[in-house]
C-alpha cells in the first residue's frame, strides 16, 4: 500500500462496486414496474438481463485498449456516466426498444467499471493486490444484498422498487468527481 491516497482509492473502489451491486441486483425487484411502464410482460422484460450483460461483455472486450490509451481514471468516470445515464433511461422509458437500448448502455458502463476498477486497485495495491481486490469485490456483494432489501422496503412502503435503482444511480453520479 502506498499511503493515504491509496486508502481513498480503495474507499472509492468499494463505493463504486457497492453501487454496481445495488444496480445489478435491484433490477429483478423492479421488473414488474418496468414491465408496466413498457406495456410488456415481465417475461419480455427479462430480456433486460441479456441487454445488460451484452453491453458488459462488449465493454470488457474493448476496455483493455482504452485503458492502455487513457488509463483507468478517465475510463471509470465515463463508465460511471454510461451506467448512470443508462439506468435513468431504463427507469424512465415507456418504449421497450429505448428501455433495451438504455440497459445495453448501462451494461457498457458496468463492464468497463469492472475491468477498470479491478485494474486500478491491483496497480495501487501491487504488494497486496489479492487482499485489496477481495475487499472491493466484497462490496459488490454488499450492494447486491442491500439493493434488493432496499427495493423490497420501498415496494412495501411506496409501491415501487425503483428507488433502489435511483439510489445506485445517484451514488455513481456522486462518485464521479472523486474518481
Amino acid at each position: 500500500m502506498k499511503g493515504r491516497g491509496s486508502s481513498f482509492t480503495l474507499f472509492v473502489g468499494c463505493a463504486v462496486f457497492a453501487g454496481l451491486g445495488v444496480l445489478s441486483a435491484s433490477l429483478g425487484p423492479s421488473l414488474p414496474e418496468l414491465a408496466r411502464n413498457n406495456s410488456a410482460s415481465v417475461a419480455t422484460l427479462g430480456s433486460l438481463y441479456s441487454a445488460l450483460f451484452t453491453g458488459s461483455l462488449l465493454s470488457q472486450l474493448i476496455s483493455g485498449p482504452l485503458l492502455d490509451r487513457f488509463g483507468p481514471r478517465p475510463l471509470i468516470m465515463v463508465a460511471l456516466m454510461f451506467s448512470g445515464l443508462g439506468t435513468v433511461g431504463l427507469v424512465e422509458s415507456h418504449f421497450l426498444a429505448f428501455t433495451l437500448f438504455s440497459t445495453l448502455f448501462a451494461g457498457l458502463g458496468n463492464g468497463a467499471i469492472i475491468v477498470a476498477v479491478n485494474l486500478l486497485i491491483a496497480e495501487v495495491f501491487a504488494a497486496r493486490s489479492v487482499a485489496a481486490l477481495n475487499v472491493v469485490n466484497l462490496f459488490f456483494g454488499v450492494g447486491a444484498v442491500a439493493g434488493p432489501a432496499f427495493a423490497g422496503m420501498t415496494l412495501k412502503l411506496w409501491g415501487t422498487a425503483t428507488p433502489a435503482l435511483w439510489a445506485g444511480t445517484a451514488l455513481f453520479f456522486l462518485l464521479i468527481p472523486f474518481v
